[in-house]
C-alpha cells in the first residue's frame, strides 16, 4: 500500500484502524484520513451480506431491500455504515443509487488477518 499507512488501536472496546494517505508539505492530508472501525461494520449479519451481494454486481437499493426481505430504512443505514468505512462505493443514476463493492478497503482487514495465517513455526 504506497503511500498509505495503517495503525490500529482499541477504542471503546472496538478495534479501530487509522488510515491516512500521502501528505503534502509534511501535514496529513485530512481529506483521506478516516477513523475506521471495519470490524465493528463486518461484525453485523446483515452488512456482510450486502457486502457479498454487492462483492458480485452493483445493487440498487430497492433490490437489496427486496432479496434481503428488509425495510428500505433499515438497509440505508447499513450502506451509510458501509459507505462511512470505505466498503462500498455508490454511484447515483438518476434517482437510483447503485453500491459495489470498494475492495482495495478491504487491505487493511487483510493484513491485520494474515498475522493469524502465518502462524508459528
Amino acid at each position: 500500500m504506497n503511500g498509505v499507512f495503517v495503525t490500529s488501536a482499541v477504542y471503546k472496546g472496538s478495534l479501530v484502524a487509522m488510515v491516512s494517505g500521502p501528505t503534502r508539505g509534511g501535514l496529513a492530508m485530512s481529506s483521506r484520513k478516516r477513523n475506521l472501525d471495519v470490524f465493528g461494520v463486518i461484525g453485523d449479519p446483515t452488512k456482510r451480506k450486502i457486502l457479498e451481494l454487492v462483492r458480485e454486481r452493483e445493487w440498487s437499493v430497492n433490490e437489496l431491500v427486496e432479496y434481503l426481505e428488509t425495510s428500505q430504512p433499515a438497509i440505508s443505514k447499513h450502506l451509510r455504515s458501509l459507505r462511512e468505512a470505505g466498503l462500498v462505493d455508490v454511484r447515483v443514476d438518476g434517482q437510483r443509487r447503485w453500491y459495489s463493492l470498494r475492495s482495495n478497503r478491504m487491505e487493511p482487514l487483510q493484513d491485520w488477518l494474515a498475522m493469524f495465517r502465518e502462524g508459528k513455526d
